[in-house]
Parts: structure tokens; sequence; C-alpha cells
């Protein structure tokens, strides 16, 4: 299930074409960069809250599930009033709007629609800034189901005839 949505993830934000260099789980991506593999930026990262299942019938369950999308892009221009680097500085909120554009109302297989709830911007960064984004959904599992095999029932037949 978090397999399908993660991957339903990077085929969307690769098809949308956004400029997006690299996509991976997070893992505390941001802390300790010196000690970790490097990252092309933008970079999307995807987190996957706890889930709190609800159990149905047959062996289904459900949930309202959360994912947080951190985004690290860089940021050396000077965004200040003024600054002959402003434009280039705010394309960090460019790439946030068409990233949260690209996964609004994504749906797949078991999961509906992404509804967007929640934006964290990082106002204490040098020069990768951290932003997060949440997104709710309804999620179903239906990976515990029992196939039921079809049974073919012959009729009885006698002297060449079927009763």
């Amino acid at each position: 299930m978090r397999k399908a949505i993660y991957l339903a993830i990077i085929e969307a934000i690769n098809a949308a074409k956004i400029g997006v260099l690299h996509i991976s789980l997070w893992n505390e991506n941001t802390v300790a960069l010196e000690e970790q593999n490097g990252f092309a930026t933008p970079a999307v990262f995807v987190e996957f809250a706890p889930i709190q299942w609800e159990q149905r019938a047959q062996r289904v369950k459900a949930a309202r599930a959360r994912i947080n999308l951190h985004i690290v892009t860089e940021t050396l221009a000077d965004p200040s009033d003024g600054s002959k680097f402003q434009a280039q500085a705010l394309e960090t909120f460019d790439t946030i709007d068409d990233i949260v554009a690209t996964v609004q109302g994504l749906s797949g297989e078991g999961f509906n629609k992404f509804l967007h709830v929640e934006s964290v911007p990082d106002h204490n960064h040098e020069q990768l800034q951290h932003d997060i984004e949440g997104f709710v959904f309804e999620l179903t599992d239906t990976g515990a189901v029992r196939k039921r095999a079809a049974v073919m029932i012959e009729k009885a037949v006698r002297g060449g005839t079927a009763e």
C-alpha cells in the first residue's frame, strides 16, 4: 500500500516536469548533511505519518492517512526588497507551489484524493531551505481479504439426461 502511494507520488512529480531533481523517502535527510549522501535540489522527501487503522468487515481495514512532503531547496540569493536577486530567491515559492499543485488531488488504487492541509515554512535556514507540506487522504487496504475459489457443481446425469 505505501509502496503504491510512494511510486504514484514519484510518477506524478516526474510527469509534471517541474524541475524536481531528487525524490526519496524521508529519513531526517537535512540533519547532519556532512555525514550523509548528498542530493540534488530541489528535492522532495516523502514521510508517512503513523496510520491508525480501523478494521472493517471481511478483513478490510481503512484509515484517514497523512503524508508530509519535505521540500528542500537551495537559498543562495537575497529575497530582500530591492535586492537584484530577489526574483531568483523567491523561486523557492514557485517550486513549492508547483509540487503542491502536482500532488493535490492525487489518487490511485486503495487511496483517494490527496487534500493539502498544512504548510510549515522554514524560517531558520542557511543555504538549504526545508519546507513541509502536509496532505491527508482516505486509505483502504484489502490485502488480507481471502480470495474465494469458484466452485462448479455439476448436475448428476442418469440415463443420459440431467436431473
